[in-house]
C-alpha cells in the first residue's frame, strides 16, 4: 500500500513537472517575463516565485523519495 502511494506521488509530480515544462516552452516564458515592462516588479517576482514553486516542488519530492528508497 505504501509502495502504491509512493508511485502515485511520483507520477503526480512527473505530471506537474511536464505540465510546467510544456507551459514554459509554449508560452515564450522568459522573453515575456523580461519584456513585460507594464508589469510591476512585485508582480514579476511573485510570478517567478510561482514558476519556481511549480518547478522545484516535484523535483524535491522525487529527490526525497529516491533518497528514502535507497535506505
Amino acid at each position: 500500500n505504501r509502495f502504491m502511494l509512493k508511485r502515485l506521488v511520483i507520477s503526480l509530480n512527473i505530471i506537474v513537472l511536464s505540465l510546467f515544462i510544456v507551459q514554459f516552452f509554449t508560452t515564450p516564458g522568459i522573453v515575456f517575463f523580461l519584456t513585460a515592462n507594464e508589469m510591476s516588479l512585485i508582480g514579476k517576482i511573485s510570478d517567478l516565485f510561482y514558476m519556481a514553486l511549480l518547478f522545484f516542488t516535484p523535483l524535491l519530492t522525487i529527490i526525497l523519495l529516491l533518497k528514502y528508497k535507497v535506505k
